[in-house]
């Protein structure tokens, strides 16, 4: 059964709507890039329906032409929390009732844009793991990688469910797609993004968009959080910390401190499988995908991972 959704044709005379639920590190920035350069799309970072705000509505109208394809698009959606658009984040708050929140939050969709159609691009469970644990050091995260996923609670990551919560909503109209066909084949998963959005022919951004940090600079920055932690400097040289972290401007000290005291760098050797095996079994929904075939390792389509056989 292939993820790509066989009716994204919007009413007679509406302009098409497509709502990217996107997960953290799983190509979201790059996409969302494309979606602002790309001509015949209306997208607004940060926006809702392709517009900033009312305003950007109305300036929209002065044009004299009707928007091709309107796109919202916010990882957000995929994980709802208090704290939205902040990069200062409630970790403790990260859990709590999350299956709910994501319920809500494809209901209002729903009840707001009926019509619209939904992606969903996944990424791999060990990569996922990796590019999240960057975020979460960008934001201030202050644990090691190896205590986080080391434990026995909700993994966080349950790709059946949120599959057919919005396969349920918006039945027809919701496309599933890899980030590793992005990464590995990125024409190819354009050429499908295209068709899905019902506009021309666009590249894709060719910078880095949103890079992860460098295995060193992963393990060096929670060391360096949990030591202002310690000192109780107060709320503003944390916030000063975040903001120094969220935009890696302490590289440089990062690269002498480790030059005086060495580190073992963040790799994804340090997730061990037992910690990986806690994901099988949330995304069988995929299994059946050929476009997900290729990657049936990363996403634990395949036979169970034991300490001698290392999960991709």
């Amino acid at each position: 059964m292939a993820l790509i959704a066989q009716d994204q044709q919007a009413p007679a005379g509406a302009v098409p709507h497509v709502i990217h639920v996107g997960y953290a590190k799983a190509g979201s920035s790059l996409l969302q890039q494309w979606f602002l350069d790309h001509p015949e799309i209306t997208f607004r970072q940060g926006g809702l329906g392709g517009f900033q705000d009312i305003y950007d509505l109305i300036r929209t109208t002065t044009y004299l032409k009707q928007p091709r394809c309107l796109v919202t698009s916010c990882e957000g959606l995929s994980a709802p929390r208090k704290d939205a658009g902040s990069i200062h984040v409630d970790y403790s708050d990260m859990d709590a009732k999350m299956s709910a929140r994501q319920e809500n939050a494809c209901q209002l969709l729903k009840s707001l844009f009926p019509n619209a159609s939904i992606l969903i691009v996944t990424r791999g469970f060990k990569g996922l793991m990796m590019s999240s644990y960057s975020q979460y050091v960008r934001t201030g995260g202050h644990n090691d990688l190896e205590y986080l996923f080391d434990t026995d609670g909700d993994p966080g990551c349950n790709y059946d469910a949120l599959i057919a919560l919005y396969r349920e909503a918006f039945a027809g109209r919701v496309t599933v797609l890899p980030y590793e066909m992005l990464s590995d084949d990125p024409v190819a998963f354009r050429t499908v993004l295209e068709q899905v959005l019902g506009v021309g022919g666009h590249p894709f951004p060719q910078r880095r968009v949103n890079p992860s940090l460098s295995r060193i600079e992963l393990r060096w920055y929670p060391r360096l959080a949990r030591f202002i932690h310690r000192l109780h400097l107060g709320h503003r040289v944390r916030a000063a910390f975040v903001n120094c972290a969220f935009h890696n401007r302490l590289a440089v000290p990062i690269r002498w401190l480790d030059r005086l005291f060495p580190v073992k760098p963040v790799t994804p050797d340090c997730l061990p499988n037992s910690a990986m095996e806690r994901f099988r079994g949330l995304a069988g929904t995929l299994e059946t995908d050929p476009l997900y075939h290729p990657y049936a390792d990363r996403y634990l389509f395949g036979p169970a991972l034991t300490d001698g056989r290392p999960g991709q």
